[in-house]
């Protein structure tokens, strides 16, 4: 409040503190009234905080309690809002017994009117959090909603499902005319500044209004340029546009950070504050910003026109005891701080969007962000998929669009074609109405198979995804995409993720010798695979790719007797069960005792499976395929073309970058080393959005620093107990103290010798002359990955 300005605005009261938390497992809060009282077992809680770390391995219902006091609102027919910055998942809100509101979608801001509910004096607020399972609970399924890459039961390479109010709470006594949202777009080119101010009219009639807006440097403060709009705002929300101007604009680069404050205040003529003084009832709100201007053209990025080499790494904000809510908040500027030292230039928040203090930082430093949110990976197919996608995008672009870091928005991570893709890549629209001054990327890795260097590969695959598949080239061209090279003619076929067989049948068309010739050969980086040719149900041939003594390729030439309607088999599982880009290319040639030759490569076709003499389907996991469990490939397509990105002004995805992501085995060989020098996306240059290895936990720190923090009851902490003590199960059973002088002096070799081969591998990439930029797994551990 400005009362001594003559200006009074909105009262903003924090309600971060002590809570009351207490489980619901049988959802009978609602039923029960839980919102009146805390129940007997609730525990006491500091808000913003997650759920379970007072109740570990917990996940459901859950209730909040608080009792808060309350001041009048100095406002004449003002309003009192709850506002809460992020609860993780669902969020149903009583204020004094009193239905008040909710809010579904974990990460981002909701705002509820409560001037009808709050009392001037004591209240009490009654918050139920759902945190999803796998069990429906209000219809709800951790898989559907967004959620990164969650998990139930918890396993290493994924996020802990945490939960709960895990971001501020406030209380603001507003005006009835205010500010609900402020943009600021800079125009390099101009130096004009275009301002998108939300107004919410609480009245039931139309008011005069008057907007005022100023810019200053962020840094001092004096005003460069005003502005004033003068209208009259109907009931509800609407928008008053405005502009100002800098002359000679000072851009924001990566080692001058220089922002610019837009103010803006808006003025229901005629509205009087109610202390006594006269002084004007207004509502006032600042963003800073910033002029720059990033983008991708002629081969590279460029932040204000000038190329650069985009060096980034990705986080998830991974924290102990909080997961993702850190015990001191400066551990997440610091991990920023680091990476700036470092020498990267970007940061990437994978599948989550990152702190509000952490883009502020990141604005003042010079650290370029690329942001995506829990929508952007691992989000089920449901019949709310599309509302809760572009919710996650709307309210994410909402909160983050001021900040002149964030210069990408990314749409998804890793998704294979379906649905969830298909649904990302028209939701550019929607990014575009909301910002038009950022790049977007689509799918980091480009797993849909519809990178632009595989428009015309001709698919079948089952609907639901993109593995088992059988894949052909039908083009002149080299196919290039998901680190794999179709040749022009190729025939290829990858495995399953959860160890499936693709298969290429032919059938028999008359009882006969037939003789048999086929070569298999790796077309993927890295491919690891097992191939095997059956005829009638009976084994003849078994080979490896790149697994044990098997190298890039293999074949197999003989001869066999069929009756008419029995199968030649043609399999390919995923070799050392370490599934990835598996992707072999095959020649089968089978010819009659006649002369009469059928070519697997030649024939194919997605007009129909079977193809003549040709199928194309898929057998269950197991320890050899069994043939007699073949099923046909429902889905043929030929693959359309989507660009990795959107530039800002663009409403398209364009085809002028290769995104690829390169996990090699350790040690490098070799042949991964070169693999890494010359790695190519065509005709495009290549972004490797994520590179690494793995490396090892040194899991007696880890189990001390969880001791320090007095935290040995919090999930992550038993989980690391556990495979400590598993650890050294083993130290004493192998009598690895005959090598080592202690565990510790063993987890500090294992992590010097993969620190070499991260250098290693490294400086393998930049040397790579096909390669543009780089982000680097991952600037802490990403879920116990390590």
């Amino acid at each position: 409040m400005l009362a001594q300005t003559g200006l009074v605005t909105a009262m903003v009261i924090s309600l971060n503190g002590q809570w009351l938390l207490g489980t619901d497992p049988g959802n009978v809060g609602r039923d029960e009234q839980w919102w009146k009282a805390p129940t007997p077992e609730a525990k006491p809680t500091k808000v913003p905080w997650i759920i379970q770390d007072a109740f570990p391995g917990y996940h459901g219902v859950a209730w909040y309690w608080r009792d808060f006091e309350a001041p009048a609102n100095p406002h004449p027919k003002g309003r009192t809002l709850l506002r809460f910055w992020a609860v993780d998942y669902k969020a149903d809100v009583w204020l004094n017994d009193q239905p008040v509101g909710g809010h579904e979608g974990g990460e981002t801001p909701f705002v509820l009117d409560v001037t009808d509910a709050v009392h001037v004096g004591t209240n009490r607020l009654a918050v139920r959090v759902l945190n999803p399972t796998h069990e429906p609970i209000d219809g709800i399924v951790l898989n559907e909603t967004p959620h990164r890459n969650k998990a139930l039961p918890y396993g290493a390479g994924s996020a802990w499902d945490q939960g709960g109010i895990i971001d501020d709470v406030e209380l603001i006594l507003a005006p009835q005319v205010r500010l609900s949202g402020l943009y600021a777009k800079p125009d390099t080119a101009t130096g004009v500044i275009h301002i998108e101010a939300t107004v919410t009219n609480a009245s039931a009639a139309s008011v005069a209004a008057t907007l005022a807006c100023s810019v200053a440097p962020a840094a001092s403060g004096e005003a460069l340029d005003t502005t004033t709009v003068h209208g009259t705002l109907p009931p509800g929300e609407s928008t008053v546009k405005a502009s100002v101007r800098v002359g000679e604009p000072h851009l924001w680069d990566l080692n001058d950070p220089f922002l610019y404050r837009v103010t803006a205040r808006i003025e229901g003529r005629g509205v009087r504050s109610e202390n006594g003084d006269g002084a004007t009832s207004a509502d006032e709100m600042s963003v800073r910003c910033g002029f720059r201007d990033f983008r991708f053209e002629d081969g590279f990025f460029r932040l204000n026109g000038r190329r650069i080499y985009l060096r980034c790494s990705h986080t998830g904000n991974c924290c102990p005891v909080g997961l993702e809510m850190p015990v001191d908040p400066d551990w997440l500027r610091r991990d920023l701080l680091n990476v700036k030292v470092m020498g990267f230039n970007a940061i990437r928040w994978i599948a989550g969007i990152p702190k509000r203090y952490q883009l502020d930082l990141c604005d003042e430093i010079g650290l370029m962000v690329y942001e995506e949110n829990y929508a952007s990976w691992c989000m089920g197919d449901s019949p709310k998929m599309a509302e809760r996608f572009d919710r996650s995008f709307r309210e994410m672009i909402l909160r983050d669009r001021n900040h002149p870091s964030v210069v990408i928005w990314g749409m998804l991570n890793e998704t294979p074609d379906g649905p969830v893709f298909r649904h990302a890549a028209a939701a550019l629209a929607l990014v575009r109405s909301l910002d038009d001054t950022r790049m977007a990327l689509l799918n980091s890795g480009r797993w849909d198979s519809h990178g632009g260097g595989l428009g015309g590969l001709e698919v079948w695959r089952n609907t639901d995804r993109e593995d088992p598949c059988v894949t052909h080239n039908p083009t002149d061209r080299h196919l290039v995409g998901l680190g794999i090279d179709w040749a022009p003619g190729n025939l290829a076929f990858h495995p399953g993720r959860n160890g499936e067989y693709a298969v290429v049948r032919f059938t028999a068309p008359a009882a006969g010798e037939y003789a048999i010739d086929v070569r298999f050969r790796t077309i993927a980086q890295h491919a690891t695979t097992d191939v095997h040719v059956i005829a009638a149900g009976k084994p003849l041939f078994d080979g490896l790719i790149n697994v044990g003594d098997g190298g890039p390729e293999c074949t197999h030439a003989g001869r066999v007797n069929l009756k008419k309607g029995e199968t030649i088999d043609f399999a390919c599982g995923y070799g050392n069960g370490n599934y990835g880009a598996d992707t072999t290319a095959l020649t089968p040639v089978i010819t009659s005792a006649s002369g009469e030759k059928w070519d697997a490569a030649e024939q194919f076709s997605i007009a129909s499976n079977p193809n003549g003499v040709w199928s194309y389907g898929v057998l269950p996991p197991g320890e050899k395929p069994d043939v007699s469990a073949f099923q046909l490939f429902p889905s043929g397509e030929c693959v359309g073309s989507f660009g990795a990105l959107s530039n800002p002004g663009s409403d398209e995805w364009e085809d002028v970058l290769s995104d690829q992501h390169i996990y090699p085995r350790v040690p490098h060989t070799a042949d991964i080393i070169q693999q890494l020098r010359t790695t190519s996306g065509g005709e495009n240059p290549v972004f490797i959005s994520e590179y690494g290895i793995g490396s090892a936990v040194d899991l007696v720190r880890v189990t001390r620093h969880y001791e320090w923090l007095g935290a040995e009851h919090a999930e992550d902490a038993r989980y690391y107990r556990s495979c400590l003590d598993r650890f050294m199960a083993d130290w004493e059973a192998w009598k690895l103290e005959d090598t080592f002088d202690s565990p510790e002096a063993y987890f500090a070799a294992c992590l010097a010798k993969m620190a070499d081969q991260r250098a290693l591998g490294f400086n393998a990439i930049r040397s790579n002359p096909n390669v543009v930029a780089h982000s680097l797994t991952g600037t802490v551990d990403q879920g116990m990955t390590g």
